[in-house]
């Protein structure tokens, strides 16, 4: 369906839907007169050891900034204070609290789960109990450190509609996990979608499609990226109709926004990628 008006081309054996700036357009619905801020979804996020508070505020704040109605982070409770005064506009919880994490979910139209989280059995086992407690209706954002603990997991399913985000080291890792050699093939085994980053991204759909994003610029290499983009994606879950779209326009918009910045400045830093979203959206879909 979406691809009716995107145009194709040829690479690798394979072809590829080219996201437009025209396309992208069209994938937002406008924001009614009337509406508050639970009709544009509630996000949780679960990541931040006690090192890596910083991932989970970038994404936390990207998630605010592209417009989620409610952000919920959970945490180490070492880091629940950073959290309160760097995004007074997110609500922040102890992620070891299994009542706490229940609750939490049952609101939750998009989670996403991993920036900064480490590879511990107890965060294993967090990741477990994500899965388990998801429904179909809900969609799950596994990205960093929540990739390599899923291919762990002997049990890899979930209800929830799942969108993996590797950069290049974990998607060899979802390759060996999966048995797989081509990441569309992955995306079909496990009915998700896939937004594999490098220079020039692809989205790739659970129904054999897959989406070329614009080439992104050498600027964006530094750490806290990844973190944006996947806030981004669980920000715009409960905003649009279909996970590939949150997929599609949090990709586009990463890469567009960071092309800017680009322009005159030799580095691109996530926070200020971060703070130009609402800007760019305004121009954009109003």
């Amino acid at each position: 369906m979406l691809s009716m008006s995107l145009y194709l081309v040829n690479r690798r054996d394979r072809t590829f839907m080219i996201l437009t700036h025209d396309f992208i357009k069209t994938l937002l619905p406008k924001r009614q007169k009337n509406s508050y801020k639970g009709n544009y979804g509630h996000s949780v996020i679960i990541g931040g050891n006690q090192e890596m508070a910083g991932a989970t505020i970038l994404a936390s704040k990207a998630c605010v900034y592209i417009g989620s109605g409610l952000t919920t982070v959970l945490t180490d409770p070492r880091n629940q204070m950073t959290l309160h005064i760097s995004n007074p506009e997110a609500m922040v919880g102890n992620w070891h609290l299994p009542i706490l994490l229940k609750t939490s979910l049952s609101k939750a139209s998009g989670i996403l789960i991993g920036p900064g989280m480490g590879r511990s059995e107890k965060n294993l086992e967090i990741l477990e109990k994500v899965l388990q407690l998801a429904d179909e209706e809900q969609v799950i954002v596994v990205d960093a450190d929540a990739i390599t603990l899923w291919s762990q997991l002997e049990n890899k399913q979930s209800k929830a509609k799942l969108i993996f985000t590797p950069h290049k080291g974990e998607a060899k890792i979802l390759m060996k996990a999966s048995g797989m050699s081509e990441m569309g093939a992955f995306a079909e085994k496990y009915q998700a979608i896939v937004i594999e980053k490098c220079h020039q991204s692809v989205i790739w759909n659970n129904k054999s499609e897959s989406y070329l994003n614009i080439k992104g610029n050498p600027g964006m290499s530094i750490g806290g990226m990844g973190d944006c983009l996947a806030g981004m994606v669980v920000g715009l879950v409960g905003q649009v109709e279909q996970p590939i779209q949150a997929a599609i326009l949090a990709s586009y918009l990463h890469s567009f926004i960071a092309n800017e910045i680009y322009q005159d400045q030799f580095l691109v830093l996530p926070s200020r990628l971060i703070e130009s979203i609402p800007e760019t959206m305004k121009s954009i879909f109003e």
